[in-house]
Parts: structure tokens; sequence; C-alpha cells
């Protein structure tokens, strides 16, 4: 298959407590980890052969556990709480309350178990037809529950302003942008924001990107040669058949990286972190490699 057709989606099979199920898309499986249906400790293989971490698999993250695994952590919560589609009634609990001795779901916090009542209470009043004054009171003081829940989580998280129109220039916010070819040659791009952002097929010849942040960005098939990205944060970074000759990548995060059929000749890798990162000849580089990938050919 050539680079300009569609690709297939890939579907992942899912192993948790022993157990093995799927095969489920990407979306999903991001989705059922910010539900807790499975934890980051579970793995996952495309054949149901070679099996991986979850956490090892930049794809299958949500944004939100990229930058903390912590279930308190509240970007994570507010998260599930926008997937969450549960009720507050569950019919796993026993008379008492309790959940069976054997439930292998994971513990949720008592903040998110409350929202979700409080949701459901709200949706079973405001389903009804005549709502007499004191269901009008209840409603009002749910909704108020709500926005209180809101207020203690610290409200909803704005991402920042970005513009995917703006020139190249130091510091510039193209996170999450997305365009093809784009052409940036020569450019001064430090400290720049291209996290998420999908620029395949893209020249950044002699770029200045040293410290600008490209976690999680696929810049499949671009030219990046004799570009500065020292201390480049590219944690997790899509760079399949990318030209990254005479690049300098000294002390880059490279950790998670797809270097898949890259060119890496003559490029500086002194101090560059190469942890989990797929080296051009398909090989994962080990635990521990920096400057160069460690790891059995």
């Amino acid at each position: 298959m050539s680079e300009n057709e569609p690709s297939k989606q890939r579907l992942w099979y899912v192993k948790s407590h022993e157990e093995v199920e799927g095969p489920f898309p990407n979306g999903a499986i991001r989705r059922s980890l910010l539900l807790g249906r499975f934890g980051p400790d579970a793995q996952v293989s495309l054949d149901k052969t070679a099996w991986q971490p979850v956490i090892e698999v930049p794809e299958l993250l949500p944004p939100e556990m990229r930058r903390t695994l912590h279930a308190g952590d509240p970007a994570l919560l507010r998260a599930r709480l926008r997937e969450d589609e549960r009720t507050g009634l569950d019919r796993r609990k026993g008379s008492d309350g309790r959940l069976p001795a054997d439930d292998r779901r994971q513990a949720e916090p008592e903040l998110i178990e409350r929202h979700r009542e409080a949701k459901t209470a709200l949706r079973q009043i405001v389903g009804k037809r005549d709502l007499p004054v004191t269901g009008i009171g209840v409603v009002t003081l749910l909704v108020l529950a709500a926005l209180g829940y809101g207020l203690y989580l610290g409200g909803p998280e704005l991402p920042p302003d970005r513009d995917c129109s703006s020139n190249p220039a130091p510091g510039v916010d193209w996170h999450n942008c997305r365009a093809e070819k784009l052409v940036a040659e020569a450019a001064d791009l430090e400290g720049a924001n291209l996290g998420n952002a999908w620029f395949r097929y893209s020249r950044f010849t002699g770029a200045r990107l040293n410290s600008a942040d490209i976690r999680y960005a696929d810049l499949s098939g671009s030219d990046l040669s004799h570009a500065d990205l020292r201390k480049a944060d590219m944690k997790g970074t899509t760079l399949r058949n990318t030209d990254l000759s005479y690049t300098d990548l000294t002390g880059a995060d490279l950790s998670y990286a797809d270097l898949t059929g890259a060119n890496l000749g003559g490029s500086q890798l002194t101090g560059a972190m190469l942890d989990h990162a797929i080296w051009p000849n398909g090989r994962k580089c080990a635990e521990g490699s920096i400057g160069t990938c460690l790891g059995t050919p």
C-alpha cells in the first residue's frame, strides 16, 4: 500500500486479568482506559501472539493519560466524567450496597459515583411530563450540585490559544493543527508547540526547532534534514520514512518515537533519549538507550 492510500484501521486484542478480549479499534481502547474497564497494566496485541503493555503504544493512550496515570489527576477525572455513560444504579451491588468480592472493575473515586447518581436523578426528574414546584426545586439543586462538582475539579480545562494559520515564528502554537505538505524550510520555530499535530510530507529542511514540543505529532514522510532539534520533546512522535539526515538531535527526547524507515545518516544523537523507540530497521530500543539504540538486532 502506498503512503497516499488510506490505511486500514488497526484492531487490537486486550489481555487483562488473564482474559483476552477484542479486537477493538484505537478509540474504543482509549475510552475503556478512561472509564477503568481495564488498567494501564493491560497488554495489547494485533495478532494475539506478540503482546506489549498498552502504555507503550502512544496511539492507544488518551491525551490525559499521556501526561499522567494518577487516577486523582483533575484532567483525568474530567475526562472520565465526560465519557461515563453509566447510571448510578449499579446492578452488580448487593442489598447491602457492596460489590461482589470477585468483581474486578477498578475502584472509582467517590466523586465520580456521586456525579453519576446526580446525573441519573436529574434525567429521571426531567423525564417526567409534569414537574411540580418541589420537582423544579430538586432539579435546581441538582444543577447547582453539578456546577459544584465542576468547581471542585477546577472547572473545564480550556485549551491554550492556537492559530493554525499563524506564520512560522519562535514559540508559535500549532498544537493539534493539521496540514499536509507544510513548507517551513529554514524557519525559526524555537520553542514552538507542535504537540499532536499532523504535518505529513512537510518540509522543515534547516528549520530551527530546538526546545520545541513535538510530542505525539505525525511527521511521516517529512524532510527534517539539517534541522536543529536540540532538546526537542519528541516523545511518541511518528517519524516513519522521515529524512533526518544531518539533523541535530542532541539531548532530544525520542522515547516511544516511531523511526521506521527514517534516514538518520549524519544525524547527531548525543544524549538523545531513545527508550522504547522503534529504530529505522524496525527493532525496538531497550530501556536506557541514550544516544544509540540498545537491543538485539
